[in-house]
């Protein structure tokens, strides 16, 4: 490959860059069939020991990275872990990078593999980040996580990127967060555990190729960067307006299958699409399907040989159109192209920033749903429209977002990298949400709309707050119960507010609805409405996350709250020497057979103290609920060091055990 850029010759620089992706393709295999014979030799094992797998989430987006690693993580499902039940890699991002990630990997393998990190954290000591992005991982039902703290000691030099406690071993925020969360899932994992995601609406997918991401320009940032067209910020787009995403290939593509399932296709800087795929695609979209690409789709076949098929299905041409010669074709270091379209150096990036705009005589349905916008970004594209209408303008009206219809389906062209988008003029401060008007988002979600795509669930939040909350598709068990999860990226509390959820066929029409916050272990029950398919209720304040069940038949559930405790860093309760504390429980019976009589037993940490050890439970009806139980506690006069300690409660009956519910506390000298 890196002799492919010193080809001066522009066919002879192809052809080399053909056989990289070619030769990379085969030792990408070769390594997933080493990998299949080791999982084979496991599965015949007597003693039956389970598969456990640790990938790099770098292989998957990092340009640098993906460039000289040959490994395909698709080809690890399709043919490496293929017979294994579950994959294992890590992650070290934050927000919608791990979701993007987990949707990507999961689509490898037809969202039926239990996904787990085996190693993860975010890059800072925030619990909020850290929280939220975690949280994200277990709304799309991740099955295991184990969270990295710098194994190499607290005296690294590094320690405060990962850490999750002090020099004097105290923990930290950080710890206390993911704990939190942690309990929150214990005290729901009867619901959660067998649950799997079922999509309620078709998503809208994003291609994924493994060739485009090792031969687009360099990164930005570092060694673990995305490209220039950012396909998180892509993603970002689309998930801050509701709907549900997923991953594409172009094996998936051939088989015909998935395409079927999408409510539209984003292109995002895809130059290298095989020819054959580009057929199913096209024929896909005539069929009733939506294509939006952006930039220089399909300028080259898979193995980098150009071709304009994609162009001219999209009704647009380059500007200047000509041959590349020898001496122009040294700008672009891998192949050439007969298209004129201006090469994109990553060091010349500032030399592509553009401004785009409503056409200004447009009636378009998206343009109305759109409004009035301007936003900029890099990577444009200079063409000339040769079909279809111009919905987005650049400078002097030059067409800049391009729509046209093809038999029952749309094909809509981005004159620019999409995924550098922001409703603000082109400098690196205005390129953050924070300083830039939510235009991008109502575009997103104006085109989406007039595709037919359907959101995960709707809020009556203002914009900017709505944009970073992640409303995550029905976790559903084999009963029909369902886990709805919602992570913020908010900076502060969000709600009360109304939300209307669609739920997958999958879920049956839930008895009770209950609410778990972060930070508590109290189960609310809300009052709901039920419409078609469509789950109406009003979502209690939170700050980072909170789960939803709808419920028709689960095991019993114990509530714990604390009341007006002291809540203190991760929204923890804390507790000081020589404080005595009232807990109120309840339990819940969500089924439809009555639950006997039982009792709830609270187990302390070692020196503490209670009232009473055990409170008798009479029995409770089909979906009735307990009175109040009220448990004291007092912590012991001395407090030696800075720690959490667990309050758990649990409730059984002659027949039947609840998951323990243990609110996590704040062990500290008061200060």
């Amino acid at each position: 490959c890196v002799g492919a850029q010193k080809l001066a010759d522009p066919f002879k620089r192809a052809q080399a860059t053909a056989n990289f992706i070619d030769f990379r393709d085969f030792c990408s295999k070769e390594y997933a069939r080493l990998i299949a014979r080791r999982v084979k030799a496991s599965l015949t094992d007597p003693e039956k020991r389970p598969i456990a797998t640790q990938f790099a989430n770098l292989d998957l987006n990092a340009v640098e990275w993906s460039g000289w690693r040959p490994l395909n993580d698709e080809d690890l499902f399709r043919i490496g872990v293929k017979e294994a039940d579950r994959y294992g890699y890590d992650v070290y991002a934050v927000d919608d990078w791990c979701g993007a990630e987990y949707d990507t990997l999961s689509a490898f393998g037809y969202d039926k593999k239990r996904m787990e990190v085996r190693e993860g954290s975010t890059h800072t000591p925030d619990p909020d980040l850290a929280v939220r992005s975690y949280w994200t991982l277990i709304g799309k039902g991740l099955k295991g996580f184990s969270h990295f703290m710098l194994q190499e000691g607290n005296n690294h030099a590094e320690f405060p990127k990962f850490g999750l406690t002090n020099y004097d071993q105290t923990p930290r925020p950080k710890l206390a967060a993911y704990s939190d969360a942690i309990r929150a899932i214990r005290q729901i994992e009867n619901v959660l555990a067998p649950a799997r995601r079922q999509n309620a609406s078709k998503p809208v997918a994003i291609y994924y190729s493994r060739t485009c991401n090792a031969l687009q320009e360099r990164s930005l940032g570092s060694l673990f960067d995305c490209g220039p067209d950012n396909v998180f910020r892509v993603y970002e787009l689309i998930r801050g307006n509701g709907y549900p995403v997923t991953f594409v290939t172009d094996e998936q593509i051939r088989e015909g299958d998935r395409l079927s399932e999408m409510s539209a296709l984003f292109f995002v800087d895809a130059k290298y699409i095989p020819t054959d795929v580009l057929e199913k695609v096209e024929d896909w979209v005539a069929k009733g399907g939506a294509v939006f690409a952006d930039a220089q789709p399909g300028i080259y076949d898979g193995h980098g040989f150009p071709q304009d098929r994609f162009l001219k299905f999209l009704g647009i041409e380059p500007v200047a159109k000509k041959k590349v010669d020898s001496l122009a074709a040294e700008k672009n270091p891998f192949g050439y192209s007969a298209m004129s379209f201006d090469v994109v150096d990553a060091d010349q990036l500032h030399k592509t920033q553009f401004e785009f705009f409503q056409q200004w005589d447009s009636t378009h349905p998206i343009s109305r749903a759109a409004g009035k916008f301007m936003f900029s970004g890099f990577g444009y594209q200079n063409v000339n429209s040769v079909a279809g209408e111009t919905i987005v303008m650049a400078h002097n009206g030059k067409p800049a977002g391009v729509l046209r219809e093809h038999g029952k389906g749309t094909s809509f062209y981005f004159a620019g990298y999409l995924g550098s988008i922001y409703g603000g003029a082109a400098t690196t401060y205005e390129w953050r949400d924070a300083h830039s008007d939510p235009s991008p988002y109502r575009f997103m979600d104006a085109y989406l709309a007039f595709v037919g795509a359907q959101k995960v669930a709707t809020a009556d939040l203002p914009q900017r707050v709505r944009t970073k909350m992640r409303f995550e598709s029905p976790l559903v068990d084999a009963r029909g119960n369902a886990v709805l999860s919602v992570t913020s990226y908010n900076d502060a509390p969000v709600g009360p507010f109304r939300v209307q959820w669609k739920l997958a066929p999958g879920v049956k029409a839930p008895r009770g609805v209950y609410v778990l916050r972060q930070g508590s272990r109290q189960l609310e029950p809300v009052a709901f409405t039920l419409e078609k398919d469509q789950l109406g209720f009003e979502m209690p304040c939170f700050k980072n996350f909170a789960a939803v069940l709808a419920l028709n038949d689960a095991q019993p559930l114990v509530s714990v709250d604390f009341g007006a405790a002291k809540r203190s860093d991760a929204g923890l309760v804390e507790l000081n020497p020589g404080q005595a504390v009232t807990a109120q429980v309840r339990v819940f019976n969500p089924s439809a057979t009555p639950l006997k009589a039982g009792q709830v037993t609270v187990r302390l940490p070692k020196g503490w103290f209670y009232d009473h050890e055990t409170v008798a439970v009479p029995e409770l009806p089909a979906y009735g609920a307990s009175a109040e139980l009220a448990f004291t506690i007092r912590t012991p006069d001395n407090c030696a060091a800075t720690r959490f300690r667990p309050v758990n409660f649990i409730y059984e009956n002659a027949d039947v055990k609840s998951m323990p519910t243990a609110e996590v506390v704040w062990w500290k000298d008061a200060e």
